[in-house]
């Protein structure tokens, strides 16, 4: 095989260096090196960004986390510490090989961690289906605890509770720091390609045994029931034309059976969703979103009933209606409004949550979905996930969070969010853990499984089977260019 490309993404919290230790393990049984490159080590190479070890935990991932966006910031580039990887990668690769442009055979080169989706984009624009992107996650809850335990230990304090509320915060900034150029791990992991949970090393060890014998050809490997789900939910989101995400639901049963399937988007009379065609009135035929356009009324709305009873100051009253929308709501940087609740108003729009349109198109063929579990690209709204308590679903698995969710707060008696294990009584919210629906072509694939005499082949991974390949011609254009761009930015820096 030629050259490997992994990206790590971790949540602050989240034990991945046991995770890259299995990964290693298993393929230096198939005969392959690896070279580990973290990132955060990248950016006192930017001019002008200070890093200053501490030996205290929080103070250390602040700081880290401070010089990690000053470094976006001066070279105006959210993926500028991916491509100073790229520049370690040549490095370390003329120290193999010789020549920074002649690929290294049977090498992985392992990017920790990767902190925004620009990088990830970046990594694989540059080495195409040749880069990989591992994302390792445990419950919410045990990164806190973990966190502030390590907070403690570094200052020789045995107060883990006292310190559970700077993990808090640094979990929250983790996973979409509002800085500019910050860092946005929540938005980066579920950009995953293979999804692990590192919180029990045994079921770890097996997810990453597997994962490295599908990718270098084990025949046998199939999709586990949940794989097989979430890529339906996920070829379903595909069909949706909404103007702001694409979701995708569906219901299967405890066979891995395909019950209902749905969309976000809107629904047209006769039941159902709109598709391509005559009579298409989905929200991109009207040109607008309404449920945007009903948050600029309701605020516009408040401030004129504010300036009625005189309490707007004078600089602020004589504005005109628009620039007062515009200061509160955006567009522009930092809106006064930015992360207030009028933002996650989810009523006013048209579209069907993909959910609700899976529990309709149940209900409207007459089947049904006790105990079923429901597999959705995005973590339920607090409105959906009311109606897949109510449709009687055991489990719901999920990629992406959905911060806007109060889901878990106003639903604590009838749902528990992160669980290992399914709970008596309750619906359970699990991350999903797997092989993404973008690599499940790819992975799943069929491979030769019979001799020419009808028996079947011996299931063994080797490094000359891998399922995915780039041409290192095209890649090392690209690593050239990107790192000549990145030199220039860097001398005009210094100067």
């Amino acid at each position: 095989m030629d050259e490997l490309f992994i990206g790590v993404v971790a949540p602050v919290g989240v034990d991945y260096a046991v995770g890259l230790d299995l990964l290693d393990s298993e393929l230096q049984l198939l005969g392959i090196g690896s070279v580990r490159i973290k990132l955060s080590s990248l950016i006192g190479q930017v001019p002008g960004v200070p890093l200053v070890p501490s030996s205290m935990e929080d103070d250390r991932i602040w700081r880290l986390m401070k010089a990690g966006n000053e470094a976006r910031v001066r070279l105006s580039d959210g993926a500028a510490l991916a491509k100073l990887a790229v520049l370690s990668v040549q490095e370390n690769r003329e120290k193999i090989t010789g020549d920074a442009t002649k690929p290294a055979k049977r090498t992985v080169y392992i990017f920790q961690t990767l902190k925004t989706p620009e990088e990830i984009a970046f990594l694989r624009r540059t080495y195409g289906d040749a880069f990989i992107l591992i994302s390792f996650y445990e419950p919410r809850e045990e990164r806190v605890t973990s966190l502030a335990h390590k907070i403690a230990s570094s200052k020789q304090s045995s107060d883990m509770d006292g310190e559970r509320s700077s993990a808090e915060a640094i979990v929250k900034a983790d996973e979409k720091d509002g800085e500019k150029q910050g860092q946005r791990t929540g938005d980066s992991f579920s950009e995953g390609d293979f999804f692990v949970s590192t919180s029990n090393r045994e079921q770890a060890a097996s997810a990453i045994k597997r994962f490295v014998q599908i990718l270098f050809g084990h025949p046998f490997h199939t999709p586990t029931v949940d794989e097989y789900g979430m890529f339906l939910a996920w070829g379903v989101s595909l069909r949706s034309a909404d103007l702001s995400r694409q979701v995708g639901a569906a219901f299967c049963d405890k066979e891995g059976n395909l019950i209902a399937v749905g969309c976000n988007d809107v629904p047209k009379a006769g039941g159902g969703q709109y598709w391509p065609g005559a009579g298409d009135a989905r929200d991109f035929q009207r040109g607008y979103d309404s449920s945007a356009l009903e948050k600029k009324r309701i605020v516009g709305e408040i401030v004129e009933r504010l300036k009625g009873r005189g309490w707007l100051t004078d600089a602020v009253k004589d504005l005109p209606v628009d620039r007062r929308l515009i200061d509160l709501l955006g567009p522009g940087e930092d809106p006064i409004l930015s992360g207030a609740g009028i933002n996650n108003l989810l009523e006013h729009g048209r579209i069907v949550h993909a959910e609700m349109a899976a529990i309709a198109d149940a209900a409207r063929r007459g089947l049904s979905l006790q105990d079923s579990t429901l597999y959705t690209t995005t973590f339920p709204c607090h409105v959906c996930a009311r109606h897949v308590v109510a449709a009687g679903a055991k489990r719901v698995v999920y990629v992406e969070p959905y911060p806007k969710s109060r889901a878990k707060d106003l639903h604590d008696d009838s749902i528990v969010v992160d669980s290992h294990e399914l709970i008596v009584g309750k619906v359970t919210f699990q991350s999903f853990g797997g092989i993404a629906p973008r690599k499940y072509g790819a992975m799943f694939r069929m491979v030769d499984r019979k001799r020419k005499d009808g028996m079947a082949v011996t299931a063994a991974p080797t490094s000359e089977k891998i399922k995915v390949r780039a041409m290192p011609a095209h890649y090392i254009v690209e690593e050239t260019l990107a790192a000549k761009a990145l030199s220039d930015a860097l001398a005009n820096l210094k100067e």
